[in-house]
């Protein structure tokens, strides 16, 4: 009898712990961040940036329907992919079926993330992009422009692409001298900024990378970096960073064999108003 009942209770545990696991890779949540700033042009107050980052091919419903219906529903006047779309196994038609419904949506900004290029994946994401009109910022800035006000959106290359390209700090020299006064928004894949570049001279870093821990506990967060740290530093979340405000998304699938727990997909939703 004793047996028996430890043997439900383990059972009952391991089904819990399997629904857990499941909920935790399959169901998308929504984060809302709002950043005000004075350097903000009027005309732009409540635009909404939606932030996707690390999808690494994953599917959220046939066509990715799950995830577009989110997208969707936060009706985005931008939205920003800051990398890891791609990797080694990725299925390419997921990508760029799911670019043309993005690109129906929003304008969509994308920046390169690790995986792309240590997969050699880049020159068929870049073939994606360009086929559904998404802006790649390649170390570069585009300015996004309503009733003749505009801000810089500035995207720069993960560290794994080309060895002589530009810094972000440069690309961002650049920005100041050629955009003077300007609200920067500037997208980059990894999650180092406050430890790198503290004092970089832009309003806000959209960024991802880090994958929220993996595995996330109760008053902890999260547990395992994607290079199998434990207990990882900017993970997730919005912090004050110098002058700029840093948003990390805890991203949307994974890349290596630790499923997430307790970290589910995440869609981050930026409203930027003005003061």
């Amino acid at each position: 009898m004793k047996k028996r009942i430890i043997l439900i209770v383990f059972l009952v545990l391991a089904l819990a712990a399997a629904g857990m696991i499941y909920d935790s890779n399959t169901r998308i949540v929504v984060t809302d961040y709002s950043v005000a700033s004075e350097k903000l042009p009027e005309s732009f107050d409540g635009f909404t940036v939606v932030q996707l980052s690390d999808l690494h091919g994953a599917e959220f419903g046939r066509g990715n329907s799950r995830l577009l219906d989110k997208v969707k529903a936060a009706e985005p006047d931008m939205i920003a992919i800051t990398g890891d779309m791609a990797d080694e196994d990725t299925d390419m038609a997921v990508i760029d079926s799911l670019l043309a419904s993005l690109a129906e949506i929003a304008p969509c900004y994308y920046v390169s993330g690790n995986h792309e290029w240590g997969a050699g994946r880049m020159e068929e994401v870049r073939q994606c992009l360009d086929k559904h009109g998404v802006h790649y910022l390649s170390n570069d800035y585009v300015l996004s422009e309503r009733d003749g006000e505009s801000i810089v959106i500035a995207g720069v290359e993960d560290p794994n692409g080309p060895f002589d390209m530009m810094r972000p700090d440069e690309l961002v020299d650049i920005i100041k001298a050629e955009q003077e006064g300007s609200f920067r928004l500037l997208l980059g894949h990894r999650n180092y900024w406050a430890e790198r570049y503290p004092k970089l001279e832009v309003d806000i870093i959209m960024c991802g990378h880090a994958h929220g821990g993996i595995v996330r506990l109760p008053f902890a967060g999260g547990v395992l970096g994607t290079g199998f740290e434990f207990f990882p530093e900017h993970v997730d979340g919005a912090e004050q960073v110098g002058q700029y405000t840093l948003v990390i998304s805890r991203g949307l699938g994974n890349s290596i064999h630790v499923p997430r727990f307790l970290n589910n997909p995440e869609i981050v939703v930026l409203t930027l108003k003005s003061e």
